[in-house]
């Protein structure tokens, strides 16, 4: 993976608000794995690429295209690497980014909970 798209990767997942712990779980995987896909520490193969392109909401080529995209999530339009969402987008991540956070306050709970 070059580091034009590691880039992206990263700058998508900030933008977005997703820390890497949440990009992990997403994956099934460590967040320090996670922490060495975007370093380039671990190649990253195409199912992996297609999970992670899901979980950001954007085509896997945007991630590997060799030209510099904004998205928008509507339309790829050539501009200086800046990434726009609209406010209805930014609404629907924070409801998603919610519901995990209450589901992890809910198994933290949970675990609290058993060992008393």
């Amino acid at each position: 993976m070059t580091t034009q798209t590691r880039n992206k990767i990263r700058t998508i997942r900030e933008v977005k608000g997703y820390s890497q712990d949440f990009m992990a779980e997403k994956l099934n995987i460590s967040q320090k794995t996670y922490s060495r896909i975007e370093s380039g520490q671990v190649k990253l193969d195409i199912e992996r690429l297609y999970q992670i392109s899901d979980i950001l909401e954007v085509e896997p080529s945007d991630l590997l295209d060799n030209e510099t995209n904004v998205f928008n999530y509507y339309n790829k339009v050539q501009n200086s690497g800046n990434i726009f969402i609209t406010s209805q987008e930014y609404i629907d991540h924070l409801n998603k980014e919610i519901e995990y956070l209450k589901e992890q306050n809910e198994r933290l709970m949970r675990m609290l909970e058993s060992k008393h």
